[in-house]
């Protein structure tokens, strides 16, 4: 059976249906429906399959609703409105629903419900619920197509492991396939000044919160690839290969900074194109390290491809394993054939720099 459009009408007492449409066409009998409320079991039947179901039409200049579903009680918690809204008010609406849930549940309980099923495998694009805000306004306010808002108070804690939680959206993606599933799409072009793909803000409130997290990304899939967040530059699709890390930034194809940390606004860390690595400030290599006795491989910097190659430090003579050629600071050294030495075998043999006192 083919519809355009079907539409069950409750108003008045509960359980009683009072306009069921069953047929496109008109009230039986040609009788026009102009207005006013049923409050009599009706049925509109018409044996007419091409034409639209029901059709309602707003008066010149109406400004009430079009139609409202009410409870019982005489409040209307399912509205369509007029053809114009009145701008000065939040509740004019061209579609209003308004609920409240119970208080006791032994379920999940869900306010609005589609169930959509996709089908085929043309090469068309599926969507199951779109809302575009089209051009017209140009003024300096924000403008928002989708807007959910959640002042709940639930008491659930478990926010960083996606367990229980007061969220403002939830989005998720279960397909099966080879694939690739994204629980989320964030785009945004057209601007001659910014374009932002997504903002997220963690603001402090009159109840003092212990921490704020403006992003976070975390990544369980046991010993697949994985990476906590993944950024990058330019317009082509990046690979992330066999990399498991918290984090990666990629400049991809871009001739740009791989990663800048400014402070106040300049840059005090950089990582450039190809990989120099600049700082304005002190760095501290093995700080969590203790100064090691003979030396050890947990207390070096290193330089180049060869193995062991580079910097160690220690107190007493060096006994640690090192690359030839590898220096080796004294902390203890208090003459001069004891401060520094260099290994000369690519194993634990070191000797001794004379220094002048």
């Amino acid at each position: 059976m083919r519809r355009s459009l079907a539409l069950l009408l409750l108003l008045g007492t509960a359980g009683a249906a009072h306009a069921q449409v069953s047929g496109p066409g008109v009230l039986p009998g040609a009788r026009p429906f102009t207005g006013g409320a049923l409050t009599t079991p009706t049925t509109i039947t018409s044996p007419q399959t091409t034409s639209t179901e029901l059709i309602l039409i707003n008066a010149a200049g109406q400004t009430a609703n079009a139609m409202e579903v009410r409870s019982s009680g005489g409040t209307p918690y399912f509205t369509i409105g007029p053809d114009v809204l009145s701008g000065a008010s939040t509740t004019s609406n061209f579609l209003n629903v308004t609920g409240t849930f119970p208080d006791t549940t032994t379920a999940i309980v869900h306010g609005i419900s589609f169930q959509l099923t996709s089908a085929g495998s043309s090469s068309n694009a599926q969507r199951g619920f779109i809302v575009a805000l089209m051009p017209g306004y140009t003024g300096s306010s924000a403008t928002t197509a989708g807007r959910f808002s959640n002042s709940a108070a639930g008491t659930g804690a478990l926010s960083l492991s996606g367990g229980a939680a007061n969220r403002g959206s939830e989005a998720v993606v279960t397909g099966t396939t080879a694939g690739h599933n994204n629980s989320f799409l964030a785009s945004a072009s057209g601007s001659s000044t910014l374009n932002v793909g997504s903002v997220n803000l963690a603001t402090s409130s009159s109840n003092s919160p212990v921490a704020n997290v403006g992003a976070f990304g975390m990544a369980t899939g046991g010993s697949s690839v994985n990476a906590g967040g993944y950024f990058a530059l330019g317009s082509a699709a990046p690979t992330l290969g066999t990399v498991t890390a918290a984090l990666v930034a990629d400049n991809v194809g871009v001739a740009g900074d791989i990663f800048v940390a400014r402070d106040n606004g300049a840059a005090v860390l950089t990582i450039a194109d190809g990989g120099a690595v600049s700082a304005t400030g002190v760095i501290t290599a093995a700080s969590g390290t203790a100064t090691p006795a003979g030396g050890s491989t947990s207390a070096r910097l290193l330089f180049g491809t060869t193995s062991g190659f580079g910097i160690y430090y220690g107190s007493g003579a060096p006994t640690v394993t090192a690359a030839q050629g590898s220096l080796y600071l004294r902390s203890d050294g208090s003459s001069t054939s004891t401060r520094l030495y260099v290994n000369t075998d690519g194993g634990t043999t070191w000797t001794n720099f004379t220094s002048g006192s």
